[in-house]
């Protein structure tokens, strides 16, 4: 009950409403990537699939690299999905608008700069 009481006192769901259509709209910018296949997220769970845009085939190496690029620039990521070609942001139910847009900069930065040396 106290959790509960937390939550609606601290309107952490209205926070996770507003945040996860932040990072919707921040990371929305990566759908015209060549080497982006997918954008998707509810909520704070978002993920971006990663596959070579010649053969479709999942891009897990690439996404690894994303990883260590992002973690380079003090963001912790995940993979997952099939071959770990989803790279996964997923930010605490309270995270703040400032550390949304940057987190979001670290990411597109390092999918773009990762990618770029693909082609």
């Amino acid at each position: 009950m106290a959790a509960v009481r937390i939550v609606r006192r601290d309107g952490v769901l209205r926070n996770v409403r507003e945040r996860g259509a932040q990072v919707g709209d921040r990371l929305g910018v990566l759908r015209r990537h060549p080497w982006v296949h997918d954008v998707r997220g509810r909520g704070l769970m978002w993920g971006i699939e990663l596959a070579d845009p010649d053969t479709g085939r999942p891009a897990g190496a690439l996404a690894a690299r994303v990883q260590a690029a992002a973690l380079a620039a003090g963001l912790i990521v995940e993979l997952g999905g099939r071959d770990d070609c989803v790279v996964r942001l997923l930010p605490p139910l309270n995270v703040s608008a400032g550390v949304v847009d940057a987190a979001c900069e670290i990411l597109v930065r390092a999918v773009r700069r990762c990618a770029a040396g693909d082609r």
